[in-house]
């Protein structure tokens, strides 16, 4: 388990332009959750640590419509500026967190092809 920037650098040294994973789609979601185990938090790219409420994803674009946040919201619920980096939350069905950047979670890497 590590930290968001732990596991971004893990993620960016494990292969040449590979990055903590940014989950942009439903069909994107539903092939990442068949492969991940259940009982385990998942770092993803997504993060407002730049503004806050103003969501990005790793390679830098802007949070698209879609979204996991499971409160039904295009935004999570809690706009704490202490809570920056988003888990996926594998106790919650995958559903999207806002939490503490230094919180310690698995990392999950997209790499990339070529």
């Amino acid at each position: 388990m590590v930290t968001f920037d732990d596991g971004r650098l893990m993620c960016e040294r494990a292969y040449n332009g590979s990055h903590l994973a940014d989950v942009k789609d439903k069909r994107t979601f539903k092939f990442v959750t068949k492969i991940l185990q259940a009982s385990g938090s998942y770092w993803t790219g997504l993060n407002d640590r730049s503004q806050e409420g103003k969501f990005v994803y790793s390679d830098g674009s802007q949070m698209s419509a879609y979204s996991e946040w499971g409160n039904g919201n295009s935004q999570p619920t809690s706009n704490d500026p202490m809570k920056n980096c988003v888990i996926m939350d594998g106790s919650a069905a995958f559903m999207w967190s806002v939490v503490d950047c230094n919180e310690k979670h698995l990392a999950l890497c997209a790499l990339k092809r070529g």
